[in-house]
């Protein structure tokens, strides 16, 4: 496929932010933010976060709370329609209410922001390239799409997009009809539920978007739509294979085996010591130090950590305790 790349010149003063969002502390954010934000230094990262992960600024990244973003009139619509539809073994209700009003939060963050396109992954995804240089072919889409294809994800053209997506989701909630069946389907199928990804499969289909799955856009390299899923590469132990050369990382497609270069690994259900790893690997590399031991970067990491979070924690956990005494 023939692709189009900037020049670094020429995206300077004009870099797409990369917006992620995520309630909660996780140990994989520490490695996921600063690895977007170190192979991006040109670009915003944003996080729309929560109290509890306010601290990642140190990361150099962005943070605002999602909670600010949460009073257009699509956002109230959505709490007044909003149900959880499930099978009897799923009960993840906190996650799948989250996953459907994220992109309320991010709508009115972007416009709010005056953001139009914008770059977004689930938060436990290493992003170990330059996204920037992507854009300029990607601008001739509406969207990106990973998860197999049925999910919004990667890079997004425009603020009319997420609004089209957001009243999908409030009209698909308001569709009796639709509701039913999903129901009778999750009879069957007791361990899923809907989600925003049968939401932006109906989208899609009513809408005609004009969408490319990620990781087809390039023939030598790939955007990782899940680790711990084969999807046409090498799999062992339940993971896709990596092979480590001059510093990149790859996955070896099974047809013609060719090695692809990753540019983007999502991390779902993975230990955070491998996440490390790779992490380690990949900035050791992208900052010149390879082949050196990358043991003393991993070292750098841990010590930032406990410089910066651990006091962090520990103040915060020791006004919590005054309060409580005092009250």
């Amino acid at each position: 496929m023939e692709f189009l790349f900037m020049d670094i010149k020429q995206y300077n003063s004009c870099s797409i932010p990369i917006i992620f969002i995520h309630y909660g502390d996780s140990d994989y954010l520490k490695y996921t933010l600063r690895s977007t934000k170190i192979f991006n230094s040109n670009s915003r990262v944003i996080l729309l976060g929560d109290e509890s992960n306010q601290y990642c600024t140190y990361l150099g990244i962005e943070h605002f709370y999602f909670k600010d973003y949460g009073k257009s009139p699509e956002m109230r619509l959505f709490e007044k329609v909003y149900r959880f539809i499930a099978g009897s073994e799923h009960g993840k209700t906190e996650w799948t209410h989250f996953v459907f009003k994220r992109w309320f939060h991010i709508f009115e963050f972007i416009q709010s922001h005056g953001i139009e396109q914008f770059w977004t992954f689930d938060s436990d995804n290493l992003v170990l390239v330059n996204l920037e240089k992507f854009s300029v072919n990607l601008s001739k889409y509406d969207c990106t799409e990973q998860c197999n294809g049925i999910c919004m994800n990667g890079f997004v053209n425009s603020q009319k997009i997420v609004k089209g997506y957001i009243d999908t989701i409030n009209s698909l909630f308001m569709d009796v009809e639709y509701l039913n069946k999903q129901v009778k389907d999750f009879i069957t199928n007791s361990d899923y539920a809907f989600t925003e990804m049968r939401a932006y499969d109906e989208y899609r289909q009513r809408s005609n978007l004009n969408a490319i799955r990620l990781q087809t856009l390039l023939d030598e390299e790939t955007f990782d739509e899940c680790l711990c899923q084969s999807q046409g590469m090498e799999f062992i132990n339940g993971k896709k294979k990596l092979f480590f050369k001059n510093g990149f990382i790859y996955q070896k497609n099974i047809l013609n085996q060719k090695l692809l270069k990753v540019n983007t690994i999502n991390m779902s259900w993975t230990d955070i010591s491998l996440i490390e790893e790779l992490f380690t690997y990949a900035v050791n590399n992208h900052l010149n130090k390879f082949p050196k031991n990358h043991f003393l970067i991993r070292c750098k990491i841990r010590l930032q950590y406990c410089v910066f979070l651990l006091p962090y924690k520990l103040i915060k956990r020791f006004f919590k305790n005054l309060q409580t005494y005092h009250s």
